[in-house]
């Protein structure tokens, strides 16, 4: 009764702001030869407010499902639990914009604008583990004309893990062009470059895009340590509201797989629902077929 007391606190407080309120839900249906299941895989209420030109903050609360190790050493996915995925201050310099906090990462922001199906798979990185989406540290960020500079230091842990050692993790990014192809026609090209002090995997990646016409494509290359992955992916735009997408993974993937594909629809129902039955394959293989659905405010 507490918790709930204070959720409706917090919420009256938010309400009551300036701010912007904002959240979306990723749900889906999926068969294969031995799973028959509706699934919520992703749940996030955000809120984000200007306290000046320079200066602002966010909060974004990520609902998910943890994963337990078994007796048997196999991890079976439990009920879900609440992180905190962004809690930052963003400060805006003339030397560029300073972030503090639980912050997103900038090792696949930008591959996964271009995916542009977030709701469908994660991106080539994000789906193989090779780094976490979000995570606590200092990040700077700067634009000169055409080109889009940040590094991070970080503890490496990722934002549903506490510190467990003095290393720091440290990424850097460079980008040319438009950062959401998703939303802007454009082009882009861009390399990522992450280490840690006490790994010897570094992590290092190029990838590029382009948006116009109706048609998007995208396609990107990494290596951790001797690992190696490539991802490209597509979506054409035949009607208003409908489009057609498909996707390959190669390499060294997680599950011990040497090829991932997605291929799919995706309809907009109404504004802020959308709709993406498709089908996988790993190894050439059927894997599954699943109806994705995106809800967001």
């Amino acid at each position: 009764m507490r918790k709930l007391i204070i959720i409706a606190m917090a919420i009256s407080f938010l309400m009551a702001g300036n701010g912007k309120i904002s959240g979306y839900t990723f749900f889906d249906y999926s068969w294969s030869d031995d799973e028959n299941s509706f699934e919520i895989h992703r749940s996030y209420f955000g809120y984000k407010k200007d306290l000046s030109e320079k200066l602002s903050y966010e909060l974004k609360l990520d609902v998910g499902r943890e994963s337990l190790f078994q007796s048997d050493e196999t991890t079976k996915e439990s009920r879900l639990f609440v992180y905190v995925k962004y809690a930052k201050v963003d400060w805006k310099t003339n030397h560029g914009k300073l972030t503090f906090g639980m912050q997103g990462m900038n090792v696949f922001n930008i591959q996964e604008k271009t995916w542009g199906y977030r709701f469908v798979e994660k991106s080539a990185m994000d789906f193989n583990k090779w780094a976490s989406s979000a995570d606590l540290g200092i990040g700077w960020s700067k634009s000169f004309s055409d080109f889009h500079a940040s590094m991070l230091v970080t503890n490496g842990n990722g934002y549903k893990k506490a510190e467990e050692n003095e290393s720091k993790k440290h990424s850097f990014q460079l980008v040319c062009g438009e950062k959401k192809l998703s939303k802007n026609d454009g082009f882009n090209l861009g390399g990522i470059y992450v280490f840690e002090e006490l790994s010897e995997d570094k992590l290092f990646g190029v990838f590029g895009g382009y948006a116009g016409n109706g048609l998007r494509i995208g396609g990107e290359f990494g290596q951790l340590g001797t690992t190696r992955l490539m991802s490209f992916y597509g979506n054409y735009n035949v009607l208003d509201k409908f489009e057609i997408f498909c996707r390959f993974d190669s390499g060294d993937l997680d599950n011990d797989k040497t090829s991932y594909a997605i291929a799919g629809l995706s309809y907009a129902l109404e504004k802020g629902l959308t709709i993406a039955p498709n089908i996988r394959f790993s190894d050439n293989q059927f894997a599954e077929m699943k109806v994705n659905f995106l809800f967001k405010f």
